[in-house]
């Protein structure tokens, strides 16, 4: 059963944007609070073509890049698409990381639909690892690329880099200077990048 809720995408987005104007007020013991999950509701906007559940991963995802907390706002248990997206380990795992730092955005296409948003990820010393989100606030797919230089220290740009997709639970192999990929209408794709 979806349950019925107001939340929009307008409104999720104002308080993504809203709360990652300040990236430094996030850390281990000072969360931000964007409100809670949408995930599993039914989103009152969702355009005609675009898919919900590509819209509760992508809130789902983006929370995660906030570090934020993760409140359900519907009763459990969920229906199944809803449970399979608050079970994602590797996702949490972004969430959870114990830097518990905040991402921001590190590229925008013009009109502001297509997003690039990195956050450094605990490593082993001597390591890199950042969590990078293409994120597409289009009703239509497009392409969404990230440039590693636009990475700043998060990674070396000079280096390769391994990519993991965190939906998928599929390593992507390793990649130099970019990465495109094709991102759904209001979706998201969710790497972890490594070194």
């Amino acid at each position: 059963h979806t349950h019925t809720h107001t939340h929009t995408q307008p409104g999720m987005m104002g308080n993504l944007l809203g709360d990652s104007r300040f990236p430094n007020a996030t850390k281990i013991g000072a969360w931000q609070d964007p409100d809670m999950l949408i995930v599993g509701m039914n989103i009152s906007d969702t355009p005609k073509g675009v898919n919900m559940l590509d819209e509760w991963k992508a809130h789902f995802s983006m929370w995660c890049m906030l570090a934020a907390p993760l409140w359900i706002g519907i009763p459990l248990p969920a229906e199944p698409a809803a449970m399979d997206i608050f079970l994602r380990k590797e996702v949490i795992a972004v969430d959870q990381d114990p830097l518990g730092l905040m991402a921001t955005r590190v590229s925008s296409s013009k009109d502001g639909d297509a997003t690039v948003w990195a956050k450094k990820l605990a490593s082993p010393v001597g390591a890199a690892s950042a969590a990078v989100a293409l994120f597409n606030t289009a009703a239509n797919p497009q392409n969404i690329t990230v440039l590693f230089q636009d990475l700043g220290d998060l990674i070396d740009p000079q280096s390769a880099v391994n990519l993991r997709d965190l939906w998928l639970g599929k390593d992507l192999g390793p990649s130099s200077t970019s990465y495109s990929q094709l991102v759904p209408g209001h979706g998201v794709v969710l790497l972890r990048m490594s070194q």
